[in-house]
């Protein structure tokens, strides 16, 4: 039975790709969006998903009637069309868009589409999808600037993960993450010129894999020689949140992260020994550091206008807070609304409202019992 299903879906597609029925009907009428995706798999969707959740609507080609489909249901406006011909990369709007997105699944329809794109179309950008380094390199040799490894990123991303499981803070996992990516992406760089001599791309590989190994370990022993000991304090802990506070320091300051560690050591510094530590520019009040703001915002001290957060409660929502809702508590809360409310009491409250705070008391005569 569930076979007879494949068969019959199978056929069925079969068959409208063969009769050019309305749902594979290729792509006919001009296009003017400024950019053009080539593929609407998982690749080309999130591209796609992200484009339009900024108003910008693609011109979406894609070769599977089942894409189509699918597509279809859940909204999409895709277009059937093989983007390896330039009649309908034509159509679809290639001579005046600005970026072709190659998002199609195999490295040979790939090749052949920024190939082609380059001769027909050379003032249109490309932003492609790759498979592997080699693909990489093979659209590099196309001229193609923008190309971006498919599980790269999302593998750093899982890999920063399993760091943070194993105890390291989120700062470090992800500071980690981050040098290997630098040096995975300069790497590539370095093999690029010699990935059509199979020999010397693996020795520029290897030896770019052992610089990582040799300068992670560096970095390991400047840790723990400045801290004492490297912290694997699970996230969330006091040591974890201390850790990440300390690097977020020494990264805003750009100082040594050894320096920050030495000269907090869990100490509470006064506003002139911190300028004297480099831990502040300079110093001033809350004013001070208004102007300050404003001028990084290039507005004028008139423009500007703060908010409080959180609100302040008033005298009600307090009370209200304190007696939380009991019922009999609620009655008592009720009478004291009744008092809180009395004119003369209210008179009172306004004034006071008016005083300047500090050492300031008010007495009240001749209040209604």
């Amino acid at each position: 039975m569930l076979l007879d299903k494949l068969l019959l879906r199978r056929f069925s597609t079969i068959k409208d790709e063969e009769c050019g029925s309305d749902k594979a009907k290729e792509i006919s009428e001009p296009q003017d969006s400024p950019i053009i995706i080539a593929g609407f798999g998982r690749y080309g969707q999130i591209v796609a998903r992200v484009l339009l959740a900024q108003g910008i609507r693609p011109t979406i080609l894609d070769h599977s009637v089942e894409m189509l489909e699918a597509a279809q249901i859940y909204g999409h406006r895709v277009f059937y069309g093989d983007a390896t011909r330039m009649d309908l990369l034509r159509i679809a709007g290639a001579a005046q868009a600005h970026v072709l997105v190659i998002a199609v699944d195999t490295t040979e329809q790939s090749l052949k589409i920024a190939s082609q794109v380059r001769k027909h179309f050379p003032n249109l950008e490309i932003v492609a999808r790759t498979r592997d380094l080699d693909h990489w390199f093979r659209l590099r040799d196309l001229g193609v600037e923008h190309a971006q490894r498919e599980v790269f990123e999302s593998s750093l991303i899982s890999a920063q993960s399993v760091l943070e499981l194993l105890g390291q803070s989120p700062a470090e996992a992800k500071r980690i993450t981050a040098r290997f990516r630098e040096h995975n992406l300069a790497l590539a760089e370095r093999m690029y010129p010699h990935y059509k001599d199979k020999n010397q791309l693996i020795a520029v590989a290897k030896q770019g894999r052992q610089q990582l190994v040799e300068q992670m370990a560096k970095e390991r022993v400047r840790f723990v020689e400045g801290c004492g000991k490297v912290n694997n304090s699970p996230p969330g802990t006091a040591d974890a949140i201390y850790d990440d506070f300390t690097r977020k320091v020494a990264s805003g300051r750009k100082m040594p992260l050894e320096k920050v560690r030495d000269v907090a050591r869990g100490r509470v510094w006064s506003g002139a020994d911190a300028k004297d530590n480099g831990l502040v520019d300079s110093l001033g009040g809350f004013w001070t550091a208004a102007d300050q703001a404003a001028g990084l915002a290039k507005i004028s001290a008139g423009d500007m206008s703060f908010r409080v957060y959180p609100r302040r409660k008033g005298m009600f929502e307090s009370v209200t807070a304190f007696f939380n809702g009991a019922e009999a508590d609620m009655q008592t809360l009720s009478q004291v609304r009744a008092i809180l409310n009395l004119p003369a009491l209210q008179a009172v409250m306004r004034e006071m409202s008016q005083l300047p705070r500090g050492g300031v008391e008010l007495r009240a005569t001749n209040l209604p019992r």
